[in-house]
């Protein structure tokens, strides 16, 4: 990955957008922060260095140097941090941070934790957050601009973890950040430092802001100087690399491919090559997809894991027998469509780039796969359980040269499916595309919706 490529991302900041793939999910440590903050027991030391910060943090300072002695002061007394946080340039560049703590990594400097610290909110124009993360991106630019061809397959496995901590007036924010082929920057909580010695709610959410921290800062000391020696699979990818049967069987897998940027992945079982698709979602109804698969018309379900508070979905890959989605042919359908008003030499060049992508023909028409997928739903609501989205991507054809005896199609996607009756449309539906009028977040997911969507496969 060039220099280039981290300018223009830097530059981007300020507009972070939101990677389908949280952070933690690409690294152990991180996500096991993440998971800290909400659960860990503190130790007396934790409350106590809360305390002090309490104290500290919510006075008034006559400047910022002022302000982040006596924060970083109190976080390394109070064993927080396992060093002092000590300002510093980044490589030979004008980034100066707030304090920050490095470790070597391939005989180079890797920053693992950066602080910002402002006086009171609203005291500067530069926000501190994206200063954070600019300290940040510079030390990985530096990595790369010192890294050795010798060291590339390394590198690739190298995702640069650090912990971002902002301290702005009464307030400490923690964020965390990994690099995969792109910064991914997660804010993980905000604490008040003003909050009222009976709020014992915040109180309690500040011990284990700062018990989190302590745990995660010696994790990643520990293990940034052989961290690309030590992870499986590629940076760009989730840290898990294995699945547990249900005869509790593990199954070691290779990433081989994301599938359109999403949390699902192409990945080949180690030793043997079977071809899998992993999913990472928040909610999955092994139930619906069970009786799917059962009634022929969904591929098999081969584990279902929890991964901290995520849930890994273990599915059979098809994709060599249902190439296409719905979706697919229509869009190859207008691609013809408009071939057709085109000059002579246009169209020789579009085929000739087509020839390389051409996807193999679909066994049935679209209608007659509608068909098909409006018997199979009337199946499940049978059955007792709902779809939910049921979208033209989320409905593969088979393949005109695959085995006459496979279900012409498979519905996949089973993440909001569920029992009928129980289940409800999610925080995040997407409200853009054309759903039922009352198909919205929090509202109970019917039969006729799946119908209604069905009908309109075709659209």
């Amino acid at each position: 990955m060039g220099t280039s490529t981290l300018i223009s991302q830097q530059a981007s900041l300020s507009g972070l957008a939101q990677d389908v793939v949280p952070q933690g999910k690409k690294d152990h440590d991180l996500y096991q922060l993440r998971c800290d903050i909400r659960s860990i027991e503190p130790d007396p030391a934790d409350i106590q260095c809360y305390e002090a910060l309490r104290a500290a943090g919510s006075g008034l300072f006559p400047d910022e140097d002022a302000r982040r002695e006596a924060f970083t002061g109190i976080l390394t007394s109070g064993g927080i941090l396992p060093a002092y946080a000590r300002r510093g340039y980044i490589g030979n560049t004008k980034y100066n941070t707030d304090g920050d703590l490095r470790a070597a990594c391939l005989d180079r400097e890797l920053v693992y934790y950066v602080q910002e610290i402002k006086r009171e909110i609203d005291t500067s124009t530069a926000d501190p957050y994206v200063e954070a993360i600019h300290y940040w991106i510079e030390n990985i630019r530096n990595f790369f601009n010192a890294a050795d061809p010798e060291d590339d397959d390394l590198v690739a496995k190298l995702n640069f973890p650090a912990i971002i901590v902002l301290h702005f007036g009464p307030y400490l924010a923690i964020a965390a950040a990994a690099y995969g082929d792109e910064p991914n920057i997660e804010h993980l909580c905000i604490i008040p430092l003003h909050v009222h010695t009976t709020n014992d709610d915040e109180l309690a959410a500040g011990d284990r802001a700062l018990a989190a921290l302590r745990v995660a800062l010696q994790r990643l000391r520990a293990s940034c100087p052989t961290l690309p020696m030590n992870r499986g699979p590629r940076a760009d990818f989730p840290f898990r690399d294995y699945y547990v049967d249900s005869e509790n069987i593990y199954h070691p897998f290779t990433y081989v491919s994301s599938i359109d940027g999403q949390r699902i992945f192409r990945v080949s079982e180690n030793g043997i090559g079977t071809p899998l698709c992993v999913k990472f979602c928040k909610r999955y109804c092994a139930e619906a997809h069970a009786a799917a698969h059962s009634a022929g018309f969904a591929p098999a379900l081969l584990a279902v894991n929890i991964v901290y508070d995520w849930t890994m979905v273990v599915i059979d890959d098809r994709s060599a027998e249902y190439s296409s989605t719905v979706w697919d042919i229509k869009r190859n359908a207008q691609d013809e469509a408009d071939e057709a008003e085109q000059d002579e030499e246009k169209k020789k060049a579009k085929q000739r780039a087509k020839e390389n992508t051409r996807k193999p023909r679909p066994a049935v028409s679209l209608a007659d796969a509608q068909k098909e997928v409006k018997s199979r739903l009337q199946l499940l609501h049978d059955r007792g359980f709902v779809h939910g989205d049921v979208r033209d991507v989320n409905v593969l054809v088979r393949n005109e040269d695959a085995p006459g005896n496979r279900p012409n199609i498979l519905i996949v996607d089973w993440d909001w499916s569920g029992a009928l009756g129980a289940v409800k449309y999610p925080r995040g539906i997407n409200m853009e595309l054309a759903r039922p009028l009352d198909a919205r977040a929090g509202e109970p997911i019917k039969p006729e919706h799946d119908l209604w969507m069905a009908l309109r496969l075709l659209n």
